[in-house]
């Protein structure tokens, strides 16, 4: 799966504001959480990413911030597990 491919919904934010588009990652997570059924749950919860990463843009995260998030998920996997996910 390449997650990159949500770059190409950026345009999704054009016109709103941070406000708005922050309500809108409220609205897609209880829409997940109501979901029912599997299919709908996968469903529910694309949209959930789709809008939170487009939010993270839109307030300014870049790739520095995100590939600082990795490190530290790489760190907790090998403190809790003791384990190097060499990815």
């Amino acid at each position: 799966m390449d997650l990159n491919k949500l770059k190409n919904y950026r345009e999704l934010t054009v016109g709103s504001t941070h406000s708005q588009q922050r309500d809108k990652v409220v609205e897609e997570i209880n829409e997940f959480l109501e979901a029912g059924n599997k299919e709908d749950k996968i469903h529910e919860g694309l949209d959930v990413m789709t809008v939170m990463y487009n939010y993270l843009f839109m307030i300014g995260m870049t790739e520095k911030d995100f590939y600082k998030h990795i490190k530290k998920l790489d760190d907790f996997v090998e403190r809790k597990y003791n384990k190097d996910l060499n990815l």
